[in-house]
């Protein structure tokens, strides 16, 4: 309705994990496992490691494809995440939207469904293919991300 979106804030121990994380990425860790309770609020506090560590891509990859409309809904509903761009990776056009978001200026937040397609291996190569550093969460990771196969 033309008012800007409000500031979230971050529960104690969404800050205090995300300061944890923060510390082990300052620490040169570039895995760290989160396993979080339900109702823990990952998607804001996805949001807000993405904005803190000032990731240039933000790559939230999942199974469970509901749970991109979540990370979405999320990121569009607070003040803190404006200067982030979402891109599903399913688009047809999501190459050309990564590369404008980065050339404005802006955080970008990109979608990658890790069901088996055609598609999927293309899209994971052109992702982390990109210069720009990336935060990658693997979200609903016990769906199947952890398997051989994937």
């Amino acid at each position: 309705m033309g008012t800007p979106p409000p500031v979230a804030g971050l529960t104690a121990w969404q800050a205090r994990s995300a300061e944890r994380v923060i510390e082990e990425i300052a620490a040169g860790k570039r895995t760290i496992l989160a396993e979080l309770c339900a109702r823990f609020g990952k998607t804001t506090w996805a949001g807000a490691l993405a904005r803190e560590t000032n990731a240039q891509v933000t790559v939230i990859a999942s199974y469970v494809l509901t749970s991109f409309a979540s990370f979405a809904k999320d990121l569009n509903e607070f003040e803190q995440f404006r200067n982030i761009e979402i891109i599903d990776s399913a688009s047809d056009n999501y190459q050309k939207e990564i590369k404008q978001a980065l050339k404005e200026g802006r955080q970008v937040v990109v979608f990658l469904s890790m069901c088996g397609s055609s598609k999927r291996q293309d899209r994971i190569d052109y992702i982390f293919g990109l210069k720009e550093n990336r935060l990658v969460f693997i979200d609903e990771a016990d769906y199947g991300a952890h398997t051989e196969k994937q």
